[in-house]
């Protein structure tokens, strides 16, 4: 029993000289080895936020603004919850608990987004269970506090295109957030951000212990400011959306411009949405219709007929139309009034809106007279708001119809 004894002394120290040499050859020979995994499992590249770029009203009211949001995260690598921890992770993000267990399966990705964007509430909530492995990454997403009344104008932005210059660990570039629609998407090139990067220290749970090196600062999108007041936005969408629901309409658009700079200080429509929401199902809401469709002129034709008037020399502001008995043929149309006006002055024919006033003031004007007109006037340019998918209009020299009906070559 005594050679026994001192035969199982001598193999457990020699045991215990190889593990230690073992350990002393890397820890001298070999220490790049131990450094390199321990990095590995404890060194990561982390996301620096930036924010959009704010879009104001002309009077610095906030339009569209970036507020704090967070992505729930886990690193499967370092740590995995347990089942118990992913149902109960499942219930509190509202999410399938077998998707979660089977995007965690591959134990060698770094990086695993469960939700997007979640609300602080949430956040909190979270926060509150501590779950081993879950981490909360902050990000922004983009909020509009007038919502509706001004979605024609601001449009809303989402997560699009790819940073090709930041990259996830397994190589996934990482979306940036971009405008889609409206002033969003027009100045999208300004108002993007650029989340920057740095790289921190994790402990065993996946929790930073410290910032180790800042690779890249972020850079915050430029603000931007409109020419619309929001004051006057409310109120043309309101009684815009009065007048749809008094006349059961199906769609309508209002611009209100200031006469002596030009510049669009409401611009509404209905149908409209709520950009909070994202897209509407129904694309029609979204379509600003103030700005894409082209529309015939109507009345708004007939004070540039009478301008071609008076820059004649033919007529002047008092000069007499008769306009009886209410109507007047012209080639295969008639045109008519709602009443028999019988004699206007020029003013009066175009305070009452006469159709048949500026009919018998055109036939005597050279046939492009009224045409160069709204040619002067910029009718049928492209209207530089800044808006996409702006309509450009159409206008021809036909003659009379072009002017006083549908601004169109006649045929």
């Amino acid at each position: 029993m005594t050679w026994r004894h001192y035969v199982l002394l001598v193999v457990l120290f020699g045991f215990t000289l190889v593990l230690a040499g073992r350990v002393v050859y890397l820890a001298t020979t070999d220490k790049e080895f131990l450094q390199k995994e321990g990095d590995a499992r404890s060194i990561r590249n982390e996301a620096i936020g930036a924010q959009r770029g704010v879009i104001r009203d002309r009077w610095g009211e906030a339009l569209a603004i970036s507020t704090p949001a967070y992505n729930v995260v886990v690193d499967p690598s370092v740590k995995v919850p347990d089942p118990t921890a992913i149902r109960a992770l499942a219930t509190l993000l509202q999410l399938d608990a077998a998707q979660i267990s089977q995007k965690l399966q591959n134990r060698k990705r770094q990086y695993v987004v469960l939700k997007q964007r979640i609300t602080w509430d949430e956040a909190q909530s979270l926060r509150e269970k501590r779950f081993d492995g879950v981490k909360l990454e902050t990000v922004y997403r983009r909020y509009y506090p007038a919502g509706e009344v001004t979605a024609h104008v601001v449009g809303f932005s989402g997560l699009g295109s790819r940073n090709p210059q930041d990259k996830r660990p397994e190589g996934e570039e990482v979306a940036l957030e971009v405008g889609l629609e409206g002033i969003e998407m027009a100045f999208d090139d300004k108002l993007r951000a650029l989340p920057g990067r740095k790289t921190v220290l994790r402990d065993r749970k996946g929790q930073n212990v410290r910032d180790l090196e800042y690779v890249r600062a972020p850079k915050h999108g430029e603000d931007l400011t409109l020419s619309i007041d929001l004051r006057l936005q409310y109120l043309a969408y309101r009684e815009l959306k009065a007048a749809v629901a008094g006349h059961n309409a199906a769609s309508a658009s209002l611009v209100m411009l200031d006469v002596k700079t030009g510049d669009i200080l409401a611009l509404v429509n209905q149908p409209s949405y709520n950009p909070n929401e994202g897209a509407p199902r129904e694309s029609a809401g979204m379509r600003n219709l103030a700005i894409t469709d082209a529309l015939e002129p109507g009345s708004t034709a007939k004070p540039f007929a009478a301008l071609a008037g008076l820059e004649s020399g033919r007529y002047t502001a008092m000069s007499e139309f008769d306009t009886s008995p209410g109507y007047v043929r012209v080639v295969d149309k008639t045109v008519r009034d709602p009443v028999d006006y019988r004699l206007l002055t020029l003013t009066g024919v175009l305070q009452k809106s006469s159709q048949v006033g500026i009919v018998k003031l055109t036939l005597g004007l050279e046939r492009e007279s009224v045409y160069d007109v709204l040619k002067r006037a910029g009718v049928g340019e492209l209207v530089n708001s800044g808006r996409p998918n702006q309509s450009a209009g159409s206008i021809s020299p036909g003659g009379l119809k072009s002017v006083v009906f549908k601004v169109q070559s006649e045929k």
